[in-house]
């Protein structure tokens, strides 16, 4: 299994006090080699410290996360040097952790009854993979955070490396 034996602190690091740097987001971030075969993709690490900046992320789909509440995020790639896959980690923070809630609660409500949803039960909050066309995806939100993890590919490895990402 993928999971490193290190346990990933990314929801037990979301706290209150970290907010409003790259370096204190980043903090939210799974570490470099937190999850085995997959290490940090070098040079993709981007920070949006305002809703005004999530275009940096999100290419043209910012809107959706403005409109949410989104305050600022950070996103992190990993990949697997055997299969060259990608897996992007993005944390947001919200105005709140009600908006946090919400907006996990609307992507939950779009797959909730396809096939390839799984709830996980073993995270300190909500939070769920979805295994769907090329890719496999987890969510979860914490507090006034919510995180978003995609894996471009739907193997085993892949698979595993969404669940390990998002923990």
């Amino acid at each position: 299994m993928l999971r490193s034996m290190t346990t990933l602190a990314v929801l037990t690091l979301l706290a209150p006090g970290a907010r409003g740097s790259q370096e204190a987001l980043g903090k939210l971030l799974p570490a470099k080699t937190a999850v085995k075969n997959w290490p940090q993709y070098e040079g993709t690490l981007t920070y949006s410290p305002s809703a005004d900046t999530l275009h940096k992320i999100y290419d043209g789909g910012d809107k959706t996360y403005m409109d949410a509440g989104c305050v600022e995020a950070i996103q992190q790639s990993y990949r697997n040097p055997t299969t060259k896959h990608i897996a992007t980690v993005t944390v947001h923070r919200l105005k709140d952790a009600a908006k946090a809630k919400a907006f996990y609660q609307s992507w939950r409500k779009d797959v909730a009854k396809k096939a390839g949803y799984k709830q996980l039960s073993d995270l300190k909050t909500a939070g769920h993979l979805f295994f769907g066309v090329g890719s496999s995806a987890g969510y979860c939100h914490h507090k006034a955070y919510f995180v978003v993890v995609d894996v471009a590919g739907t193997g085993a490895d892949d698979k595993a490396a969404a669940g390990a990402l998002l923990r």
